[in-house]
């Protein structure tokens, strides 16, 4: 570039820098960013909060596992779908929510899940107790030891 032409870049450049509009444009990105990372903090803090209150609202059910009972007094379309969702912590094949349109069709999800509960709880692999967790019996296994150890259960063969 010519050297007359880089002169007058120079010059319109440091026009530029000292009316401060390159300065004023970073300090209002700030700003918005600043307000953008608040406004994302709210929202990240309210849907934790409202997860955390349906989360105990589930924690909350005591599932029936009497199917007569559920087929003669199912209950509100509420209490079944708090049910299912307990269900659903254990047991992946209930269908979702939004293909369970009519209450009929919850009522059967939420049988065919007690069923499957009902059916796994005494299985000897682990029972689900309605805390979520469950819980394993021990197996035991005889096995044969090629020596005796000692007592002290310290053996070294060197």
């Amino acid at each position: 570039m010519p050297s007359a032409r880089r002169k007058t870049v120079r010059h319109v450049a440091r026009v530029m820098d000292s009316s401060g509009t390159e300065a004023k444009r970073r300090a209002a990105q700030a700003a918005a960013d600043k307000a953008a990372s608040a406004r994302n903090a709210l929202r990240r803090d309210t849907t934790r909060k409202r997860k955390n209150e349906i989360q105990t609202r589930i924690d909350g059910v005591t599932p029936r596992t009497d199917i007569e009972e559920i087929r003669q007094n199912p209950g509100t379309n509420r209490e079944i779908d708090l049910e299912l969702d307990w269900h659903r912590r254990f047991d992946n094949e209930i269908p979702k929510k939004g293909e369970l349109t009519k209450k009929e069709l919850k009522i059967q999800a939420l049988v065919d899940a007690v069923n499957r509960h009902n059916t796994t709880a005494g299985d000897d692999t682990g029972i689900q107790e309605p805390s979520g967790s469950t819980v394993y019996h021990s197996q035991t296994e005889d096995v044969d030891m090629d020596e005796e150890v000692p007592e002290d259960g310290f053996y070294m063969d060197y």
